[in-house]
């Protein structure tokens, strides 16, 4: 990301002025541009004499030159805004969930919102240097039947193009984070900015009309389904009626001497409904005669005797033996207490019945005396408890996940966007490129120039890097999911030179070692490398490679 406040030289000296001379050309083009738009809106073939007199007429009203001014202010704030925006490393999401989450991302919403306003500005300025019905909001209302019609109601021409301005400002910024628009590639050849500007100048516009045209189409659509909610919402904030004649297109008007198609149809809809009303009804009042299914009105409670019948032959019972509760524990309750002392003998009447003296008797269990043992227990069920729980999160993560698997909307959202790996690998590769271009041509030129030898002493450690790093890209590129030969790209106003990067470092990688090997020729056979590493050199020293 470019960002002002670093105090860097680049920064200071290059980039900051190269901005701002940018965004002059803009605001000095507004004029240009502004004037055709005023002759292409108002175009009259049949009157040219009126039209161009009227086009002059409407340039210098006070309502356009407010809009020019407007508009140099709309340039201004979004040339600076974007700014801080542009970067060399693109971000290519993987997936489709990973997509999402960069258009929601809060920086991408603020991004989004701010051409969402400008747009509504630029289609303002546009609409009131258009005039006519689409000039202003309000608009005299349609007079019908009733006297008592309001005077003025909500103008949807100029509503229109209002939410148009919007929903292009938004589809713009969306673009911008699909298509990477604020990615800055480095041109091999350096071309002057007059040519540079005539050369793109074709493209731009053809990729502004496709986008637009598309822009218009999904607005439309849209428009045409959820266009009743701001309407709505404009028309009570604002205190503006909606005009209902310019709404209503058809009256279906059935009388005798009607249309015949038009009063079959007519007919045809009330039978439908109505025979939907009469299946209800008949549903309904179906449900309504079923019998109803008893319902016990005591519940049913399971007798004591069950568990008395255990508990009678005494607590020594084997049947009972393995369900003896521990009344020393901490966690047995009071309840258990009393049915377990109204079961068992009392413990000084057994003690008293026995006369040996060689039997003690025993006094109560206190905490202090069982601490350690009783800190023990609980950890050891703690540890017990946590460790079921682990599991059976681990055996729900897997179950979800498997359940989730099987759900196309989930598979749909979470695979592997085509070629968004690959991309998103080599993204910063455009560093790595001009590494191995600029290493190759210092090796090179070490071969006459260094007289000691100094880069000589590195050349296996140069030599094995690169023969390594072409392995791993040759591996890449055998991969099922990466393709071989650079994908065409369609219009967009982005630039994709990011998608080649990866074929552009794996041409540079093979430039770059046939640049070696070509100066050093049979010298590289005393370079002490891997056999592995010596036999693909021995390729490229043969121009197999």
């Amino acid at each position: 990301m470019l960002s002002f406040n670093q105090d860097c030289w680049f920064v200071r000296k290059v980039v900051r002025w190269r901005a701002l001379a940018s965004i002059a050309w803009s605001v000095l083009l507004l004029p240009a541009t502004t004037t055709l738009f005023v002759f292409l809106v108002r175009f009259s073939l049949f009157h040219p004499v009126e039209w161009i007199s009227e086009c002059f007429g409407l340039l210098t009203a006070a309502s356009t030159i407010f809009s020019l001014i407007l508009l140099c202010g709309v340039v201004l704030v979004i040339g600076f805004f974007n700014l801080e925006g542009y970067t060399v490393v693109p971000s290519i999401p993987c997936s489709r969930v990973a997509l999402l989450a960069k258009v929601l991302h809060p920086r991408q919403c603020v991004h989004s919102l701010v051409h969402c306003t400008v747009g509504m500005m630029v289609m303002w300025c546009a609409s009131v240097m258009a005039g006519g019905r689409y000039q202003a909001l309000g608009s005299p209302c349609t007079r019908g039947e009733s006297a008592d019609a309001p005077e003025v109601c909500l103008n949807e021409y100029h509503l229109f193009l209002l939410l148009a301005g919007a929903f292009i400002g938004y589809s713009h910024s969306f673009l911008g984070v699909v298509q990477n628009m604020n990615y800055v590639s480095f041109q091999i050849i350096q071309q002057y900015k007059y040519l540079r500007c005539k050369g793109s100048l074709p493209w731009v516009l053809k990729c502004s009309a496709v986008q637009s045209l598309y822009a218009v189409r999904n607005y439309v659509a849209l428009y045409f389904f959820f266009g009743h909610i701001p309407r709505a919402w404009i028309s009570n904030s604002l205190n503006l009626p909606i005009d209902r004649v310019f709404f209503f297109f058809f009256v279906f008007d059935v009388r005798n001497n009607a249309i015949s198609l038009t009063l079959f149809l007519a007919l045809f809809l009330c039978l439908c409904v109505s025979v939907c009303f009469s299946v209800s009804s008949a549903v309904v009042s179906g449900t309504e005669d079923l019998p109803q299914t008893p319902r016990p009105s005591v519940l049913l409670k399971t007798p004591g005797s069950v568990f008395l019948k255990s508990s009678g032959r005494g607590i020594s019972s084997p049947l009972t033996a393995p369900f003896t509760p521990d009344l020393d524990s901490p966690f047995s309750t009071p309840s258990l207490r009393h049915l377990a002392a109204q079961q068992v003998p009392q413990q000084g009447q057994w003690l008293g019945s026995v006369q040996s003296p060689h039997i003690i008797r025993r006094g109560p269990k206190l905490w202090s005396t069982s601490t350690g043992l009783l800190s023990l227990i609980l950890i050891k069920k703690t540890l017990q408890v946590f460790f079921i729980l682990f599991t059976s999160a681990l055996t729900c993560c897997a179950q979800v996940k498997g359940f989730m698997a099987k759900r196309v909307l989930v598979v749909y959202l979470f695979n592997k966007l085509p070629e968004a790996s690959s991309q998103a690998l080599f993204a910063d590769s455009q560093a790595h490129i001009w590494a191995l271009e600029g290493l190759s041509h210092l090796v090179a030129a070490s071969f006459s120039e260094d007289k000691y030898g100094v880069v000589q002493t590195t050349l296996p450690s140069i030599l094995g890097c690169m023969l390594s790093l072409q392995e791993a890209v040759d591996r890449h590129f055998k991969l099922p999911h990466a393709s071989s030969k650079p994908v065409k790209t369609s219009c967009s106003m982005g630039d994709s030179t990011y998608k080649t990067l990866r074929f552009a470092l794996r041409a540079a990688l093979k430039t770059s070692i046939y640049r070696i090997t070509s100066t050093f020729g049979e010298h590289l056979n005393a370079v002490c490398i891997s056999a592995e590493h010596q036999k693909r050199l021995q390729q490229f020293m043969e121009y197999r490679e």
